[in-house]
């Protein structure tokens, strides 16, 4: 049997940088945004935006078009210092590698993970060493990405685990399953496949989900 992926959300869904996305728009914007309103501003974001949708932004967007560098560049040295896996995230992925039939992928937004020695240097933060994934994609267009470096046969079998809607919509797009966080930046308030609340629960949501593979490719044969 082929390897099946396991796609997986970077910020918001292994890793809690919340907390570097307030610090950083408070420091350039002159703001004092709470979590929440942080948490607000990337689900609007995430989506397409619209006209009406500016006006639920408390940055304006011109101004984060301007300040675009300068708010990667803090983002990039916060985040070595504020960014952390989520509670028992290791342990889980760690076990998820253990097993031959899969492949663990980060697919991301951040430009910044196209940089191999950015990457070397943040994974063995957050990891306390090596890490677990077989493959880092970044690429503005997710789906893109995850076109362009997996056959369509193993995309079908694949899972989409994310934190928010437009990981959903991504998942939907492939037509494969999305499965959404209860944590991170939409709090699980999301459209989609199935909703977990812990990595327990996720754990045994995979199981289900090769183990259905398998069941059907065994009666193929």
């Amino acid at each position: 049997m082929e390897k099946i992926p396991i796609f997986f959300d970077f910020g918001g869904t292994i890793v809690d940088n919340i907390k570097v996305g307030q610090l950083s728009f408070n420091s350039i914007f002159n703001k004092n945004l709470s979590i929440d309103e942080v948490k607000a501003m990337y689900q609007i974001m995430s989506r397409k935006i619209s006209f009406k949708s500016l006006f639920r932004i408390p940055i304006n967007p011109l101004q984060m078009l301007q300040k675009r560098k300068e708010l990667t560049n803090l983002q990039n040295e916060l985040i070595f210092k504020h960014a952390k896996l989520f509670p028992f995230t290791s342990d889980f992925l760690f076990n998820l590698k253990s097993r031959r039939e899969l492949v663990l992928v980060v697919v991301t937004q951040n430009p910044q993970l196209k940089n191999q020695e950015f990457v070397d240097k943040l994974f063995k933060k957050l990891f306390n060493g090596d890490h677990p994934f077989d493959y880092i994609l970044s690429d503005y267009n997710k789906t893109k990405a995850i076109k362009n470096n997996f056959s369509d046969d193993q995309i079908s079998k694949s899972l989409l685990i994310g934190d928010l809607q437009n990981d959903m919509d991504i998942a939907k797009k492939l037509g494969i399953p999305g499965i959404g966080v209860a944590w991170g930046y939409a709090n699980g308030n999301l459209d989609a496949h199935s909703i977990v609340n812990d990595f327990e629960s996720l754990s045994s949501l995979i199981d289900n989900h090769i183990s259905n593979i398998k069941k059907t490719e065994s009666c193929l044969k």
